[in-house]
């Protein structure tokens, strides 16, 4: 059943990111600044190569964290007119965050890509790629490449669904100011071909459409990416 399973998120490594370091438990042998992690296996794959993947879904929530001077971790994810995000107020030094008077928590506006990752073996995984802060901008470039996409058919053109095409998805760095960091570079790789390919991303879709799939916690809530100082 759903409940049962753990989709995995995936993830680009920042240099900072604890898979990265050797003294954090989470450090993970042969990880480095830009690789894409899989949350679950823990699978590593190179930044230049990237990884492929097919576009089934997308949803947008404000993702509730206690501050980090706090202690950090997540909280909940709410709806973007949500009444407790009608509350929210701008962060006095991050003027691109919002947090909850009354409790003090962050809010952050996140992006959520459900997709299927075609493994280098070419397995079909269901993941998830969770898009906030500073790759926010990656988000809406994706979703204005998957519209533009136009085909032929017996009435003229039309927009196919986003499950129609492959996407590679690889990390290029990313800078502003002082800092830089890793961001997602995205390309439409080739239309799908494979009937049973093209079925299996059509049931994925119907299922996130549905409610039937649901993620918890992304990852990280992203600062990470704007803490890396050149």
């Amino acid at each position: 059943g759903v409940d049962d399973l753990a989709i995995p998120f995936l993830s680009v490594l920042q240099g900072n990111s604890p898979q990265c370091k050797r003294s954090e438990g989470a450090y993970i042998q042969g990880a480095s600044e830009g690789m894409i992690l899989n949350t679950v296996t823990e699978d590593l794959f190179d930044s230049e190569e990237g990884i492929l993947v097919i576009p089934c879904g997308y949803q947008k929530y404000m993702v509730e964290w206690v501050d980090r001077d706090q202690g950090g971790g997540f909280i909940a994810q709410h709806g973007m007119n949500s009444p407790i995000v009608q509350t929210a107020r701008p962060t006095p030094d991050r003027p691109n965050r919002l947090f909850i008077p009354s409790s003090g928590n962050n809010l952050v506006e996140t992006a959520y890509h459900y997709v299927i990752q075609i493994t280098p073996d070419g397995s079909p995984v269901p993941a998830v790629i969770s898009m906030s802060s500073t790759q926010l901008k990656r988000s809406r470039r994706w979703n204005s490449l998957i519209k533009g996409i136009q085909l032929d058919g017996p009435n003229g053109s039309f927009n196919p669904p986003s499950f129609s095409h492959l996407y590679r998805m690889t990390s290029v760095a990313d800078s502003k100011d002082n800092y830089t960091w890793m961001s997602w570079k995205i390309t439409v790789e080739s239309r799908i071909t494979d009937v049973n390919m093209y079925r299996m991303a059509k049931e994925f879709a119907t299922s996130v459409s549905s409610g039937l799939v649901k993620v918890s916690a992304p990852p990280t809530d992203d600062e990470s990416a704007e803490e890396t100082v050149v």
